[in-house]
């Protein structure tokens, strides 16, 4: 049978984030472009949320976009709305300037509530 491919398998094909650290949640900024808080769950990264400091317009990402990814395993477990909340906290995200996906849409519908 065929796998599912998803958002995750394509973010960890061309990622440069360290994959393995202790768990937690961890600021990582590669370049100047983009800031990340990086959540590792037993030794492994399972979320990423990319903000982003200047417009990019070959990506099509605007000065304070986000993009949040979780592992399939681990979603629904709050990893995102954790990374959510500390990204509101640390780079001041205005949600009402995002653009989102079908997903997305019905994410910040519950984060919200």
């Amino acid at each position: 049978m065929k796998k599912k491919w998803s958002m995750w398998d394509t973010l960890m094909m061309t990622s440069q984030y360290p994959m393995k650290r202790k768990d937690g949640i961890y600021l990582y900024e590669p370049e100047d472009y983009v800031s990340c808080l990086l959540c590792y769950r037993k030794g492994q990264l399972v979320g990423t949320l990319n903000h982003y400091n200047i417009d990019i317009p070959e990506f099509r990402e605007k000065k304070g976009n986000v993009f949040i990814v979780v592992k399939p395993l681990y979603q629904g477990k709050g990893i995102a709305t954790k990374l959510l909340e500390m990204g509101i906290e640390k780079f001041n995200i205005n949600l009402d300037n995002q653009t989102y996906t079908k997903d997305g849409k019905l994410f910040l519908k519950k984060f919200k509530k």
